[in-house]
């Protein structure tokens, strides 16, 4: 019985951190597109020439300077971890 349950505890966790990792990579992918506002997360966007402005809290940004500070997939995991304390 409590293997079941440590088998059960295991897998969970494991989807768990697949959906954060999953989550977080579409909302990384849509801040880099342009669709979604970094600052408040709103989806209302304004695309002018090369920026982005946000008409939910105004915040402007290149698109050059979105694309540039792109964050690999190592350092999304990496902040998707589990932390060791919590065990």
């Amino acid at each position: 019985m409590k293997l079941l349950v440590a088998i059960t505890v295991a897998v969970v966790s494991y989807v768990a951190l697949y959906v954060r990792r999953h989550k977080a990579r579409a909302r990384l992918a849509a801040i880099d597109e342009g669709k979604l506002c970094i600052a408040c997360h709103g989806t209302e966007l304004q695309q002018i020439g090369g920026s982005v402005r946000c008409l939910r809290c105004g915040h402007a940004v290149s698109l050059a300077g979105l694309r540039g500070a792109s964050v690999s997939d190592g350092e999304i995991d990496a902040v998707n971890k589990p932390d060791a304390s919590s065990r």
